[in-house]
């Protein structure tokens, strides 16, 4: 078990899709699983905002993507697969195989091993590329599920790691996507320099009848120039019923009742 510090910086999501470049040139399939790495997670001690609702602290978070994992809606990606420097979609499974989130990175990354970060579960975590834009350095977008559910709560970690070679300590940016219109953003956190000494939990939840349709990651200060990789691992989703149901459904059920007053 890892006794090592960590950081906690998650946001109640409330607002539009983002248009991603780029074409997938390879995709790998991962199964996901019910359980987050927690161990040693701590509240952010840099005064990050967090949502109030106790199921976006880790632990709270950890315990939500379990059960939804049981019910067949939504859980953990821990990139354990061994993806290369091709591969631009994952196609995340759950429902016991039997449905199928794709999510589209705007670059190739690798999930691999380290020496200079240590993944929160398996030997694994993904690693963003190497880049140095002026917009967003890198970002990801959830396809369509099918069956009619959409993702309204995301949780990920962005690992610490080796300060002084790596470009660490860094400041990051996070910004979900919202259908609804607008974004929500986790704003300039630092992601300390050092194996294990600050790895930092994002949570996103979005507003009742949205979803989120994707993550942006923007790197606004780096130590070694041009260096704006990151390493995330686990990264968990729950789902709902797609907005767009639930309005035929809310609209059904208030055609419902206004024939039943009617009859009254």
């Amino acid at each position: 078990m890892r006794t090592s510090n960590r950081q906690f910086a998650t946001i109640l999501a409330g607002g539009v899709a983002l248009s991603l470049c780029g074409t997938a040139q390879a995709a790998i399939v991962q199964a996901t699983v019910g359980t987050y790495g927690v161990a040693g997670v701590e509240l952010n001690s840099s005064g990050n905002a967090k949502a109030s609702t106790a199921d976006t602290d880790v632990t709270g978070f950890a315990t939500l993507v379990a059960t939804d994992f049981a019910a067949g809606r939504g859980g953990v990606i821990q990139f354990e697969v061994g993806a290369n420097a091709t591969d631009t979609v994952i196609n995340a499974t759950y429902a016991s195989g039997a449905k199928t989130l794709p999510i589209t990175f705007s670059e190739s990354f690798n999930d691999q091993t380290f020496t200079s970060a240590t993944p929160i579960s398996g030997s694994r975590a993904a690693l963003t590329p190497l880049t140095d834009d002026a917009s967003d350095d890198s970002s990801l977008t959830f396809g369509s599920i099918g069956g009619g559910e959409a993702v309204r709560k995301v949780g990920f970690t962005l690992l610490s790691r080796t300060a002084g070679t790596n470009g660490y300590p860094i400041s990051v940016t996070v910004t979900a996507n919202l259908s609804g219109g607008g974004t929500q953003t986790i704003s300039n956190v630092t992601i300390p320099g050092g194996n294990g000494t600050g790895d930092t939990f994002f949570a996103f939840i979005a507003p009742e009848g949205q979803a989120i349709t994707g993550l942006a990651f923007d790197v606004l200060n780096e130590t070694v120039a041009g260096d704006r990789r990151l390493v995330i691992d686990d990264l968990a989703f729950s789902t709902v019923p797609e907005p767009s149901v639930l309005g035929l459904v809310s609209a059904g059920l208030l055609l419902g009742a206004r024939r039943r007053r009617r009859r009254a």
